[in-house]
């Protein structure tokens, strides 16, 4: 950790942000989003990820 003291996060270096998202949350496996969903449904599904995260970040003010 440098000076300021703050964190830096690991992007990932070889996927997507939105496959990252996808498979962190949970919501699909790596596996899933190669052989079952299309483009589509992937940011449909990150749509559901990332409206979720805004909900539980206004309940918590």
């Amino acid at each position: 950790m440098g000076r300021g003291g703050g964190s830096r996060q690991q992007g990932y270096l070889n996927l997507t942000q939105t496959i990252g998202a996808l498979v962190s949350s949970r919501i699909c496996t790596l596996h899933e989003l190669q052989t079952v969903y299309g483009l589509e449904d992937a940011f449909n599904l990150l749509e559901i990820v990332n409206t979720d995260a805004f909900n539980k970040a206004r309940q918590a003010v």
